[in-house]
């Protein structure tokens, strides 16, 4: 073959595209002599992929060589003479030197590929399961790759895998392949160092041909792709094409490639590949670039292992809220350069997109929840048609075709709020290809790459299932099951929300299509939220991954903390041996995470636990708990009058509401602080907790976690009631039931509790209780909710001369134009006769008269009414000032009112919003939903019992109030303006405005700290003739002129007056006659109009009047009109 035609195969040998291991004379030189006396000697057939050119002349990359090689070159050419003319024809092979040449000896150590090598890909292209053509990816010219695409498998009914290469060609133009070669074979690898072939570990997994092979029904199984890790290598036969030009090829194959990535293939011109005679194995000179997205298949719980067709099975956890509640776009598919989740990478062509199928079919499954056969699932796949999941994600926005690429992560829409099962969709990648031209969109412009991953047949490659997780929380007695409609079993409807400190059961929906293993090896995991937690659960920084469970996950015993298995279940897992509490105050958050094995390494992000965002207070003791029979006593609501104190849960819909809760189910311990009442806050002047916090001006984000430090100082007033902390409250039944009241009313469940001072209470909560009944440790204490005790602060001194019409004025907290007086004996008490005492006759009312009758004196019965200031205000009250318009702050709101407000409400007031005059978010009453009531009650300061919001019950409210105060601008008060304590965030700040209603007045508003009577009230001098005509019956009601009377303060209710607490003491003092006291006429006609002349001398022994100064005032009353 000539001297140089030896070289040049020598030189080539080693990587890749002939590219030689750095250059060693000697060994070459000796190599290369062996081989030229063999020539010579043996005379026999020399064969060489690298030929000479016809003329035997060096190629291009020869001179290359040659110039590289500088002071070797002589000693070269003395060892490598050119071969005399019957060497020559030896070398030749067909006998003409016009003829293409190839060496005739059997691949040796070195041997290389000529420079011309094409590497060709064929696949038919069919639309619809018609033919279209074939398409056929090659290299050209001076390129040193080709080009082709990594696909997924479909159906057979679809059409199986979309881009099945059929054909594979290695051919060298001028090149022949002599009987050496035939039986060469090829395989992938990702290796592209020839003496590497052998070796296993560098085999490429490859794509699915078909999901069914052809063995006979029941039998049949997924039909591999060539050149993957489960089928030998793919056998090359020489082709011969037109004259003597020769390939190697394979016109039968089905290769379909799974990855994305750079390739090489191995040849061996026998067909095995052996580490001892590798000499005879290279590198393909062109490699293969896949456009697609390769994974690690790295194995796991539940997940795929390197294997043909492993990218199908690789998992991407997602998971979504039950009914969206608090649901993001959490489902991220990162193939990024930077970023990317750990073993995935992405070759992108012009276009490199992500879209789903349609959602997977429900699996078929036994009595047990496990799956009944191997074809007991019912996956879905990519190139199909649109996944029509619009009712499923929230695609408004996205839609369903979304960027992936090397500097773009996938995210995937939201759940929809209204779907709320557990589901799995196959990850689908577009490799920047065209369903019209079957070729990849590469370095296009314009409309040549538009037409790539347009349409969802052009997502070929399958890169997983994605599966999204929910978990539902449920009750002790409700979550096994499968769920049916109608039903309560399977916890058929769960709670959003959970109680602190109270068990529950966790319930895990698990996806079909291989969500969940079918065995025991399961595990679950609460973790706190951190800065984490947004991650993907992929990310091995996530929480889930790197964090233990916080001491806040109260389990029944220690030992269950990340040991407890949810069963065998392929359908659900659940968790109720061991039911778990989350010590946590409301409003606070832990995620839920999940292994489909025992190993930790494998927990994933399957959900957010929430506590509730409010504890629900009950109006009533419940019936079924009152084992004595007492009357479902009312929730505490009166000073000095016995009351329960019941909490509510068990609220669950369809929509959202902060007090959505699973049931009570065991023990808990309350006890109740005075919040604006009792002052022991602060050093120094002490004050009340409401002042000492400065939640009188503003009520920050921090409130919650400020009144829970409050509570768990757990120090608490002996005065403010009878039983503080109140008694214990229990479910029900057994230890294990569930109830949706919760009532703090002994081991007996009839004892009850009476609050002394009226005033707004916070109640304190606990129910790590321990078996001696008491809070396990203080910091378990958590702030629970106010509430308004009604009544009058019982402090005031009144004191009235007689015969002077006068008024009374009560302050107090929760007060209201329902309120009523009843003046009493001192001798008499407000509770006696159940709240119904007899009263003084000692004062008339209705006075003064202008027809003499409606001036009289009470009776035993004698209400007064009470009226509050309000806005409107009562008809002919001449008051109209109502509430305009709101400026929302984060910690605080302005109240802007129609017209000044100074003369009428005082810093210090508070005040409460009706319900019925706000709208919230531009929304008709009927239309709001259960969070916007709830933002509405915190602007109004009144609040719903949750157990009487159902229809057909009578609504019952309490008052929590709001302190007002004034808005100050550079110094100047805004006479139309108030402040009050109570703001919201700038995220989800709602919208409220105070139109006109059915023709009320928007904005209306009622002050709740002071009452007054009318002044319609005169007290009486009783002579000693008033005090003849008595009965004994009604004189024991009079009381002397100068003692004290007591007032008495009620409510009007149901047509009944019931009077609760005492507001104050009462004195009418009867004056001292006038020193002189006299009247003038200025004359005597009959019917004539004249001044008259009031002449009088006060009495020396009243001081007052020799002390007072500045101006005096004169009344007249006429006695007896």
């Amino acid at each position: 073959a000539g001297s140089e035609g030896l070289r040049c195969g020598a030189q080539r040998g080693g990587q890749m595209g002939g590219t030689a291991p750095p250059w060693n004379g000697r060994i070459y030189q000796a190599q290369s002599q062996a081989l030229f006396l063999l020539l010579l000697v043996l005379g026999q057939e020399a064969q060489s992929v690298s030929a000479a050119t016809a003329e035997g002349g060096r190629s291009s990359r020869e001179e290359e060589v040659a110039s590289a090689e500088g002071e070797q070159q002589e000693r070269w050419d003395e060892l490598f003479a050119a071969p005399d003319a019957d060497v020559e024809r030896l070398a030749q092979y067909g006998g003409t030197s016009a003829a293409p040449r190839s060496l005739a000896v059997p691949p040796i150590s070195g041997w290389s590929w000529p420079t011309s090598t094409t590497l060709s890909f064929f696949y038919t292209l069919t639309k619809k399961g018609v033919v279209v053509g074939n398409v056929t990816s090659i290299n050209t010219g001076t390129q040193t790759e080709v080009i082709v695409l990594a696909s997924g498998c479909r159906e057979a009914a679809d059409g199986g895998a979309p881009v099945l290469y059929r054909s594979i060609e290695i051919r060298s133009p001028g090149t022949q392949y002599v009987s050496a070669y035939e039986n060469g074979a090829i395989k992938l690898v990702s290796s592209a160092d020839r003496y590497l072939c052998y070796n296993p570990d560098y085999k490429v997994p490859v794509g699915i041909a078909a999901r069914q092979d052809s063995a006979a029904a029941g039998s049949q199984q997924t039909l591999k792709g060539d050149l993957g890790l489960s089928t030998p290598p793919l056998a090359l036969k020489r082709t011969t094409y037109s004259g003597n030009d020769e390939a190697l090829a394979n016109k039968n194959s089905k290769i379909v490639f799974m990855w994305g990535g750079i390739y090489s293939l191995c040849y061996t011109a026998d067909g095995s590949f052996d580490e001892a005679t590798n000499f005879k194995e290279n590198v393909a000179p062109i490699r293969i670039k896949v456009l697609g997205v390769r994974s690690p298949c790295n194995g796991g719980p539940a997940s795929s292992t390197k294997a043909d067709g492993c990218i199908e099975k690789e998992r991407w956890e997602c998971f979504f809220s039950y009914e969206a509640d608090g649901s993001v776009q959490n489902c991220i598919l990162n193939f990024k350069d930077d970023g990317a989740r750990s073993g995935w990478s992405v070759t992108a062509g012009d276009r490199s997109k992500l879209t789903w199928s349609e959602t997977f079919g429900s699996d078929t499954l036994s009595a047990a929840g496990q799956l009944s056969s191997a074809t007991s699932t019912q996956p879905k796949y990519c190139a199909v048609d649109a996944p029509g999941t619009a009712g499923i994600f929230n695609q408004a926005v996205s839609g369903d075709i979304i960027v992936a690429d090397a500097l773009t992560a996938a995210t995937l829409p939201a759940v929809r709020s209204n779907h709320s099962t557990a589901f799995a969709v196959a990850a689908c990648y577009c490799p920047s290809y065209s369903m019209e031209t079957g070729e990849p969109c590469i370095n296009g412009v314009g409309a040549a790459s538009d037409v790539c991953c347009e349409k969802h047949v052009e997502f070929i490659q399958m890169v997983g299932v994605i599966y999204f997780w929910t978990i539902r929380i449920c009750d002790m007695t409700n979550y096994d099951g499968v769920r049916v409609s109608g039903s309560s079993a399977g916890c058929a409807t769960p709670y959003r929300r959970v109680l602190p400190q109270q068990k529950f059961v966790l319930r895990l929906e698990c996806p079909p299509g291989g969500g969940c293993e079918n065995t025991g090896n399961n595990l679950i995991k609460y973790v706190d939220i951190t800065a984490d937690s947004p991650l993907p659960s992929w990310k091995d920084q996530h929480p889930c991954k790197t964090s233990a469970e916080p001491a806040s996950v109260v389990w029944p015993t220690a030992s269950a903390s990340e040991t407890l298995s949810g069963g065998a279940r392929v359908d659900y897992k659940v968790w109720y041996a061991q039911p778990v509490k989350i010590n946590k105050s409301v409003k606070k958050d832990i995620d839920v995470c999940y292994s489909n094995s025992n190993s930790p390494t494998y927990f994933f992000k399957v959900g957010t636990i929430k506590t509730i965002d409010a504890f629900a207070f009950a109006s009533k003791h419940p019936a079924h708990w009152d084992v004595s029979n007492v009357v479902n006593k009312s929730t505490v609501k009166y000073a000095g009058y016995q009351g329960s104190f019941t909490l509510y849960s068990g609220i669950s819909g369809v929509h959202p509401s902060p007090y959505d809760s699973n049931l009570f189910s065991g023990k808990a311990m309350t006890y109740f602080l005075s919040y604006d009442r009792e002052k022991f806050w602060g050093t120094g002047t002490l004050t009340t907790l409401e002042k000492y916090l400065g939640y009188d001006k503003t009520w920050p984000f921090e409130a919650q976690r400020e009144l829970d430090s409050e509570c768990q100082k757990f120090s608490y007033s002996t005065y403010l009631i009878d039983t503080n902390p109140l008694p214990l409250a229990q479910v029900a039944g057994a230890s294990n039931d569930n109830d949706v009241y919760q009532t703090f009313s002994g081991t007996g469940k009839n004892q009850f509790v009476k609050v002394n001072l009226a005033g707004v209470i916070a109640v304190c909560y606990c129910a790590i209780v321990s078996d001696s009944n008491s809070c396990e440790i203080p910091t378990n204490w958590i702030y629970g909710g106010r509430m308004t005790i009604h009544g009058p602060s019982g402090d005031k001194q009144w004191v009235f001369d007689t015969e002077v019409v006068v008024k009374l004025e009560v302050n107090g907290w929760g007060l209201s134009s329902n309120d009523r007086l009843r003046i009493i004996p001192n001798t008499n008490n407000c509770e006696d006769n159940n709240g119904n005492p007899v009263g003084a006759l000692s004062f008339k009312t209705g006075c003064p008269a202008t027809d003499g009758l409606a001036c009289t004196f009470a009776v035993a019965s004698t209400t007064v009414p009470l009226v509050a200031l309000s806005g409107p205000g009562s008809p002919g009250s001449g008051q109209s000032n109502t509430i305009t318009a709101i400026t929302v702050f984060n910690d605080y709101s302005q109240l802007e009112f129609k017209e000044p407000i100074q003369g009428l409400l005082q810093p210090g007031d508070v005040i409460t919003i009706d319900y019925d005059s706000v709208i919230i978010n531009g929304k008709d009453k009927v239309d709001e939903l259960p969070w916007e009531k709830y933002e509405t009650y915190k602007l109004t300061g009144e609040y719903d019992y949750q157990d009487t919001i159902s229809a057909g019950q009578v609504l019952k409210k309490y008052v929590v109030g709001h302190t007002v105060s004034q808005v100050i601008n550079g110094g100047i008060v805004e006479p139309n303006k108030l402040s009050i304590p109570i703001g919201w965030l700038l995220a989800g700040r709602p919208a409220f405005t105070f139109p006109a209603i059915g023709g009320q007045p928007g904005g209306r508003w009622t002050r709740r700290n002071k009452v007054q009577t009318a002044e319609t009230l005169k007290g009486m001098a009783l002579t000693g003739l008033d005090l003849k005509v008595q009965t004994a019956e009604t004189l024991k009601g009079m009381a002397l002129t100068g003692l004290d009377l007591k007032v008495c303060w009620g409510v009007f209710d149901a047509g009944i007056s019931t009077f609760y607490k005492q507001a104050g003491t009462l004195k009418f003092i009867t004056p001292e006659p006038m020193a002189q006291a006299q009247i003038f006429l200025t004359t005597k006609q009959a019917n004539a109009l004249a001044p008259t002349i009031i002449y009088f001398g006060t009495s020396p022994t009243r001081t007052d009047y020799a002390t007072s100064g500045g101006k005096t005032k004169l009344m007249l009353r006429f006695l007896d009109v």
